[in-house]
């Protein structure tokens, strides 16, 4: 049988230094906050959602709107050995949230990186080949059969959970479901179309941002308006 058992996460008795990886981020481009958003009913968003595989073009307010409410921190505590305990939309082992975001968008003819910052609401323009992105973006659509102009990697940076845990691993996957779910529901509430990437994206995600083993892509997924062309 195909399966892994992820042996159960253990607390340690003290928190270890850890080493947090740079992105190389070139331009800051901050998002404007929701001014405000119509109310709508969570039980109907909950038995609407479904995967949908067609998508258009999404603006910036729309992105602005579905990390706002999908993984804005909105609580960051400072704790011994440079560690800090955040809070955002998803749950998260131990409130390390080690996943971050990485924003693929087609732009003027070529794809375009962004980090997402939860604390700035904010994008992180990366310093990424743009060729090298397109290269691995149609494989992966040839692969899946399945285009957007929008795609969403996330990215676990396993030091801040496994500085705190042994055996972090089934923490981390945890955290990756919860995000999606959380992804999932905030985006057929924004009326927005979203389906998940079953892949890691290893190893081109740490190629692309050569992390030296730092950090790991562990899923993503598409999300794009319903106006699809």
């Amino acid at each position: 049988m195909d399966f892994i058992e992820l042996e159960s996460p253990e607390r340690r008795a003290h928190l270890i230094p850890f080493r947090t990886f740079r992105y190389p981020v070139t331009e800051i481009i901050y998002l404007s906050p929701p001014s405000q958003n119509e109310a709508v009913d969570f039980f109907r968003v909950v038995k609407s959602r479904s995967t949908r595989r067609d998508f258009g073009q999404i603006s910036l307010q729309q992105l602005s709107k579905l990390f706002w409410f999908s993984a804005k921190t909105s609580l960051e505590i400072n704790l011994d050995e440079g560690h800090k305990w955040y809070h955002k939309p998803s749950p998260s082992g131990g409130g390390r949230h080690p996943i971050d975001h990485i924003i693929f968008r087609y732009e003027r003819d070529k794809w375009i990186a962004f980090l997402y910052d939860s604390i700035a609401h904010a994008l992180g323009k990366l310093k990424i080949d743009s060729a090298d992105i397109g290269f691995w973006i149609d494989d992966l659509f040839s692969t899946l059969g399945i285009n957007a102009t929008t795609i969403v990697w996330n990215v676990a940076q396993f030091h801040r959970s496994t500085s705190v845990y042994k055996n972090a691993s089934a923490l981390i996957y945890r955290d990756e479901g919860a995000i999606q779910g959380t992804f999932g529901l905030v985006a057929e509430a924004l009326n927005l179309n979203f389906c998940t990437i079953g892949v890691s994206g290893e190893p081109t995600i740490s190629k692309l941002l050569m992390s030296r083993e730092l950090i790991r892509g562990i899923g993503g997924f598409y999300i794009g308006s319903k106006n699809a062309q």
